[in-house]
């Protein structure tokens, strides 16, 4: 059997990132869930979960290299690595024009 893949979603507890979270999981990949907000990252780990999607989460802030560094180690204590890793997290309509 084949090992699930894993995705590292930055901003998924709402909007784009949720939705790029929740396609991922469509397609058959184990989540690592980062947002700042713990009561919105709860709510959509919870939806994914009745789901039956494989899920784990991650409260910080990306912006933050500490952060940085203990979203991916705790992505890697869950699910032993990351094949994917979608930074959501930073975009938003004040910043989206400096890409």
């Amino acid at each position: 059997m084949a090992k699930q893949r894993v995705a590292v979603i930055t901003g998924s507890g709402q909007g784009i990132g949720k939705g790029i979270a929740e396609k991922l999981a469509n397609d058959g990949f184990a989540l690592v869930l980062s947002e700042k907000n713990q009561e919105v990252l709860d709510a959509t780990e919870k939806e994914f979960k009745e789901k039956g999607f494989t899920v784990a989460s991650f409260v910080g802030d990306v912006s933050n290299p500490e952060d940085q560094k203990a979203l991916v180690q705790s992505a890697v204590e869950n699910f032993g690595s990351v094949d994917v890793f979608v930074n959501k997290g930073l975009l938003n309509e004040s910043n989206l024009a400096c890409i």
